[in-house]
C-alpha cells in the first residue's frame, strides 16, 4: 500500500482507539449493570455448547456459537449473553471482540484471502443482530446489546474498507482479484448499513435516548475514520441520510454528533 494509504489506515485505527478511551468516561459511566439479569453463567453456556470465551473465535467457533444462540433464544428468550452483565458479560465481550478477526494480523495471508474471510464475519454479525432482535415487538428487550452489535458491525466495515483500499492500491496480481468494482460494492454496502443505522436513531420506541446517542457517536467515529475511502457518490448518499435524520431528532447530543459526521464528509 502507498504512503498515503498507510497514513489513512493508521488514522482510522487511531480514531477507533480514541473512542474506546473517550467513551470509558462518557458512555460506560452512564450505563449501569444489567437489571433483572436472566442470562446464564459462563458454565451454563459452555454446557449448552458455546465455545470457550477465553480464546479468539475462528469461523467454526462463531458458526457453533450462532447455532447455540439461536437455540437459546428459542428456548430461553431472555437468556442471551448481555452487555455489562456480571454473569454473561464475558461472553458478550467475546462475541463483539474485534480480535476475533485474527486473520487480519497474518502477514503471509494474501489481501484477497483476508477480504474473503472478513465477508464471512460481516455475515455472522448480521446473524447475531437477527438473534438479538425481536421482530414481533417494537420495544426491544436486548436494545443495548443490539446497539453494541452494530458498533461491532461498524468496526468490521472499517476493516473491510481498509482491505479494499489496500487491494485497490496493491501491485500484487494475487491481491488484485478484488478490482475497483469490488471495492465500490463494499463502499455501497457500508453506505447502506450507515443509512439503516440512522433509521434506528429515530426509533424511540425500541431504543432509549442513551442507546440512540451512543449509536450516533459510533456512526460519527466510523465516518470520520473512513471518509477518505468513501466514494463521492456514497458520501452524497450518506450526507442526505444524515441531514434527514438530523432534521427529525430532538436530542441536542445526537444533533451535534450528526453535525460532526456531516462535516467529516465535506
Amino acid at each position: 500500500m502507498n504512503k498515503k494509504g498507510s497514513v489513512e489506515v493508521q488514522y482510522g485505527k487511531t480514531i477507533w482507539a480514541g473512542i474506546l478511551i473517550g467513551l470509558l468516561l462518557s458512555i460506560n459511566s452512564c450505563h449501569s449493570p444489567v437489571k433483572n439479569d436472566k442470562s446464564f453463567t459462563p458454565d451454563k453456556y459452555k454446557e449448552l455448547g458455546m465455545p470457550d470465551y477465553n480464546v479468539i473465535w475462528k469461523e467454526p467457533d462463531f458458526a457453533k456459537a450462532i447455532a447455540v444462540l439461536y437455540d437459546i433464544v428459542t428456548r430461553y428468550p431472555d437468556a442471551l449473553p448481555r452487555y455489562k452483565s456480571k454473569k454473561s458479560g464475558v461472553y458478550f465481550d467475546r462475541i463483539t471482540n474485534i480480535d476475533n478477526l485474527y486473520f487480519l494480523q497474518n502477514p503471509d495471508s494474501p489481501l484477497s484471502e483476508k477480504a474473503y474471510h472478513i465477508q464471512i464475519y460481516e455475515g455472522m454479525q448480521g446473524e447475531l443482530v437477527k438473534i438479538y432482535t425481536n421482530i414481533l415487538t417494537k420495544k426491544q428487550y436486548y436494545h443495548k446489546e443490539i446497539i453494541r452489535l452494530h458498533e461491532y458491525g461498524l468496526k468490521i466495515f472499517h476493516e473491510m474498507l481498509d482491505l479494499g483500499y489496500q487491494i485497490k492500491n496493491s501491485g500484487n496480481p494475487q491481491d488484485r482479484k478484488m478490482d475497483q468494482q469490488g471495492f465500490d460494492i463494499v463502499v455501497n454496502q457500508y453506505a447502506k448499513y450507515v443509512g439503516n443505522l440512522l433509521k434506528l436513531i429515530n426509533n424511540s420506541e425500541a431504543y432509549s435516548p442513551e442507546d440512540r446517542s451512543d449509536l450516533s457517536q459510533f456512526i460519527t467515529v466510523s465516518l470520520t475514520a473512513n471518509h477518505t475511502m468513501i466514494t463521492p457518490a456514497a458520501k452524497d448518499q450518506i450526507k442526505r441520510n444524515l441531514l434527514e435524520t438530523k432534521q427529525k431528532v430532538r436530542t441536542g447530543t445526537i444533533k451535534k454528533n450528526l453535525e460532526k459526521a456531516i462535516n467529516a464528509l465535506q
